[in-house]
């Protein structure tokens, strides 16, 4: 039998703690292109009857709230994409019609895979090494994405912070990015899915580049 030193026991910080003590099964809210990715904070409006009832069972069971995006919807059904991310409540408040306002703080990625009692139930085991694919040290070459940002920004109407952009890590930088940027539901879910930091610069340069390349008049000559 192997003893783990009581200096290591005391290592695990009370973030670490918490993750660990993520319920699989889960409230959740689901909207088309509402992406929450871990460390990122989301700003949710809860407004519909349904959305009202999962944000009270979040405040009823230790605020924590599941976000995955639709893939289709009927009017009587949901067909929900299999990967989505869980967060904790950090501050809410509720309006007089009922409806509340929250913020979610992004805590794991999870794989969906089934619903029961109106709840979500999760299993995080195919993330659990995000820390060490998404939090190195070693900064990746971000110089595309870097040059094409500006000119995204003004096109889309985005007020930014240049130097917050410019220092921010590569993590938090394309969290940030993939959360505020207008992109389509099935290019957020493609960034949520990346397996790597590497991955998910790649794929923010790409759907600005394509933005741009929609957005910019084609150029021809008549014969």
């Amino acid at each position: 039998m192997i003893h783990l030193p009581k200096k290591d026991l005391l290592k695990k910080t009370r973030a670490q703690n918490r993750l660990e003590a993520i319920p699989s099964l889960i409230p959740y809210l689901s909207k088309k292109g509402q992406l929450l990715l871990p460390k990122g904070l989301l700003p949710i409006l809860a407004k519909t009857p349904a959305e009202i009832h999962m944000v009270e069972k979040a405040l009823r069971q230790g605020r924590i709230l599941g976000v995955i995006q639709p893939l289709k919807e009927t009017k009587t059904q949901k067909q929900l994409y299999q990967v989505g991310c869980v967060g904790r409540i950090t501050t809410f408040s509720e309006n007089d019609d009922g409806s509340f306002y929250l913020i979610l703080k992004g805590l794991k990625r999870f794989t969906a895979l089934a619903s029961k009692s109106g709840l979500l139930q999760v299993d995080y085991r195919a993330y659990d090494d995000d820390k060490t694919a998404f939090d190195g040290d070693t900064p990746k070459d971000r110089g595309r994405l870097m040059g094409l940002l500006k000119d995204y920004f003004r096109r889309v109407n985005i007020d930014i912070n240049w130097n917050e952009i410019t220092s921010a890590n590569d993590e938090s930088l394309t969290t940030s990015l993939a959360m505020m940027c207008p992109f389509e539901a099935n290019e957020k879910q493609a960034i949520l899915e990346s397996s790597t930091i590497e991955e998910r610069i790649e794929m923010i340069t790409a759907f600005i580049e394509m933005n741009e390349m929609k957005k910019s008049p084609q150029s021809w000559t008549p014969h």
